[in-house]
């Protein structure tokens, strides 16, 4: 095992792999990806996106319903919504697809 001034969750999963001894890899993925983990990790993103989506939302049908709000400062605002709106859809399902890849050059569904 390697000593390091910075211990994550990775090097413990190297470290784990790297031993001769299968049992103590089994432990420290069991240990890492607990339940209390992945409800905390699901339930941020959760949130996130049901906080994400509506305030964009707003912000976009808002400009569009009045007339007077039809600016060029207000729909550069939209345009950012409309990205953030697309954020707010991809990264969270991103994110989750990839909380079992070790690293992020391995391939999903390995």
């Amino acid at each position: 095992m390697t000593v390091s001034l910075f211990v994550t969750p990775m090097t413990l999963l190297e470290d784990a792999w790297n031993t001769s001894n299968g049992t103590e890899a089994a432990d420290v993925i069991g240990t890492f990806w607990d339940v209390g983990f992945l409800t905390y990790y699901y339930g941020l993103f959760i949130v996130i996106t049901l906080v994400n989506i509506p305030g964009n939302i707003i912000v976009i049908v808002t400009v569009l319903r009045h007339e007077h709000l039809r600016q060029p400062c207000n729909y550069y605002i939209s345009s950012l919504a409309v990205s953030d709106l697309l954020r707010a859809f991809v990264y969270p399902v991103y994110n989750i697809s990839h909380i079992g890849v070790a690293t992020i050059s391995d391939p999903l569904g390995e």
